[in-house]
């Protein structure tokens, strides 16, 4: 009897796992955007998003990367310039292993907190984001 109820309490716990545990749903690389840098434009409340996608391709010497950078239109939040860039955008944007960001807002810690990001420097610039973001 005490083997039953045992068995019965395991397999309860086992099930519950699969609602408490979220398994990612699984993207194929070639489908995701893999952002290595962020950037944030601020003019008068209004933020302009730049994200540098890394780009690897396997070729007979190795590994080599290309990049391009997505830009959004001017927005009051930084929460609407990401969506709407995420809503234009075919792939899924993968951000949360940024290395920098590059910005020129007296605040750089609103967009560390709504990433939730940890990038290895930030740079603060008045020069163009476009040009500063291209160039890393």
């Amino acid at each position: 009897m005490k083997k039953m109820v045992f068995g019965a309490l395991c397999l309860i716990v086992v099930v519950m796992s699969f609602f408490l545990i979220k398994i990612p749903t699984y993207v194929e690389l070639n489908n995701l955007i893999i952002v290595e840098g962020i950037g944030v434009e601020c003019n008068h409340n209004n933020y302009k998003l730049y994200l540098k996608e890394v780009i690897p391709t396997k070729d007979d010497t190795g590994i080599t990367y290309k990049y391009r950078v997505y830009d959004s239109d001017d927005f009051n939040s930084i929460d609407k310039s990401y969506k709407k860039m995420e809503n234009n955008s075919q792939k899924k944007i993968f951000y949360k292993d940024a290395k920098y960001v590059i910005t020129n807002c007296t605040k750089s810690q609103e967009i560390i907190d709504y990433f939730k990001i940890d990038p290895n420097y930030i740079e603060h610039t008045k020069n163009d984001i476009e040009t500063e973001i291209k160039k890393k």
